[in-house]
This record gives structure tokens, sequence and C-alpha cells, in this order.
């Protein structure tokens, strides 16, 4: 077998005036509460002093368990958050498509890329190199229909006038008592008292039942109360409160605009301040807990109940049991408090 050949050494620089190094870009850390102007990456790498609390981190605590909201948090486990998504979906591309060409202006960022779909080794290449050079890759089809969205926004805003006077993307920093909090709001109005605006684009439906079925999954109502609760914090005045404008991503773009209730909000509210303790609680003493290990009874939700009720299949027995459930009060209260999941 032949002897391989060594590899020559590396060629040293002769001097340290040949060599260009750069140093790396030092984390942003703020200090004070406030408006700030930031990417989105530093934004989602939390530049707070000391960790803070996001809308996305404030479900994972009541939703879940402070067990998931530690290890999706930069600056704790840092493996994941849930808030910033990856960009390798279609679909999510769309969106930061919206946002970049209507909200900021920002149409060259919108790459078009000829292709049929994303599966061939050419398309994944230059669909990489976009990403890299900080683009969003569209197909040409979903191109022309972005830019056909785009078209229905600005006619939403010249009849509306909403996403006028304002800032896009901005990222309010304030303290929650002695702990820290962010928020970054798609349209920050030049008027304090004046509605906080959030863009969504959807691949379903923006009719109000649709949007009703998904916004608390998605903690639009943690968002509703919590990003004005912010901007009060930070410039010293209550805004009327936050509106989401949904858009459908096909034709004909239909657009709604929809507002949290005031019963959704007073919730909301209820949510934040039991995130915030249970926040405080787990930072002061490092115990993140996840779900309790004692065994849990699992009451059947109202619409279970009604369905077998109404086919009659309840058993003599399994009815008396239910009486006994109702007249104990029981029902409401376990379904009141959540015991249900989440």
């Amino acid at each position: 077998m032949a002897k391989k050949t060594p590899a020559p050494p590396a060629s040293k620089p002769e001097s340290a005036e040949t060599v260009a190094l750069t140093p790396p870009k030092p984390a942003l850390v703020i200090r004070a509460p406030g408006v700030y102007a930031i990417t989105e990456a530093e934004y989602h790498a939390d530049p707070c002093v000391q960790p803070s609390l996001s809308r996305s981190v404030l479900k994972l605590m009541v939703d879940k368990t402070p067990a998931h909201a530690f290890i999706t948090h930069p600056k704790l486990a840092g493996l994941d958050d849930p808030a910033s998504g990856e960009a390798d979906d279609e679909a999510m591309d769309y969106g930061t498509a919206a946002h970049e060409a209507f909200l900021q202006g920002h149409h060259a960022n919108i790459v078009q890329l000829d292709f049929r779909d994303w599966r061939t080794k050419d398309a994944k290449a230059a669909r990489a190199e976009t990403y890299a050079a900080g683009g969003i890759p569209l197909l040409t089809r979903s191109h022309r229909r972005a830019m056909r969205l785009i078209d229905a926004l600005e006619e939403f805003r010249r009849q509306t006038g909403a996403f006028t006077h304002g800032k896009p993307e901005q990222t309010l920093i304030w303290q929650e008592e002695r702990r820290w909090a962010r928020a970054r709001v798609d349209w920050l109005p030049d008027d304090p008292s004046e509605w906080i605006w959030d863009l969504k684009t959807t691949a379903g439906s923006a009719s109000l039942d649709a949007w009703t079925r998904v916004c608390f999954d998605k903690g639009s109502d943690i968002q509703a109360a919590f990003y004005p609760r912010g901007a009060e914090c930070v410039r010293g005045e209550p805004p009327r409160g936050m509106k989401f404008c949904v858009i459908e991503q096909k034709p004909p773009f239909a657009i709604s605009v929809f507002e949290m209730s005031p019963i959704a909000i007073g919730l909301a509210e209820a949510k934040i301040q039991a995130g915030i303790s249970l926040w405080d609680n787990c930072l002061t003493t490092g115990q993140w807990p996840g779900y309790p290990w004692e065994t849990q009874y699992i009451y059947p939700p109202p619409w279970v109940i009604r369905s077998w009720e109404d086919r009659a299949a309840l058993s003599p027995r399994a009815m008396d049991m239910l009486r006994e459930h109702r007249e104990a009060g029981l029902g409401g209260q376990f379904i009141e408090s959540g015991n249900f999941g989440g």
C-alpha cells in the first residue's frame, strides 16, 4: 500500500498586518426602559441586562410549565425561542415578506427565485444563499401572490388610515416590579394614546370564527394585554388597545380587523399577573418545575357530556355521578381553572 505523502504545513503570515481579523460583534445589552429600534435577531436573543419576559415566555409559563419557559429562554437554557421560528417554511417566508415590504418598505429584500419548488439541489442552494444575504426567497408563483397581498394591504392603509403616523417593528423594554419585560410591536403609533397594530397573514381563513379558534392558541389574548401594558410603562400614557389586522394569503386577500373583548383582556391580565409572579419566584429560587407527578383526574369537558346526553348513552350510574358532580358545583370549577390541559 502506497504511503501517504504528508501535506505541507500551512503557511504562516509574515506579520500581523497581513491578517485581517474582524472581532465578533458584542451582544446588545439594554440597561434602561424605553423604545428601541433593534433587529429581530437581537430581540429574540433577549437584549435586556437580565432574563426578560416576553409574550411567548409568559404563555409557556401559564399554559405549560416553568420548565418549558426555562428550556427555551435564550438567557437560560437557550435551546430554542418559540417565537423566533426558523426560516425554512414558505408560509412563514410569505408572512415575513409582507412585514418587510408593507411595514418597513424593504421590497428589495424579497427575492424571486425561478424554480418549480424547493426540492432540487440548485433550488435549495439558491434559497440558502438568499437567506445568508439577508433576503427572503420566494418561488415565482409565491412572489406574484405576495406582491398582490402587499397591494391589498396598501389599499387597506389608504382607506382606513391604519399603519400610518408611526414606526414599524419597535421593541419595548420595561420593568415589571424588579423583573424585565420586552415586546416587539409591529406598528407603534407616534401618538401614545392611539391603537397599537399587529399584522398577521394566514394560510387559512380570516373570518371571526376561524380567528377565534386559533388566537388563544397563538397567545394573541396575552399579546393584546401585555403589549399595551409595556407601551404605557415606557411612554407614560395608555394606548387605546391593540388591533389585529389579519389577511388571507390567497386571493381575494380578504382582510379582517379584530380586537380582544373586555372579557378576553380581563382573563389575559390575570394570566399575565400569574405568569409574572411565577417568573419572579423561579428566578429567585432557581427552581423551574415541570408538570406535577401526582395523579390527576380527567373530567369530561361540557361538549363530551352534551354529546352523550343527547344520544342517551350514559348508564344510570354515570347519570347519577354526573348529577352529583353538578350539584357539588365542581364542573365549572374544574373547567374554569384550566385543569383540562394547556
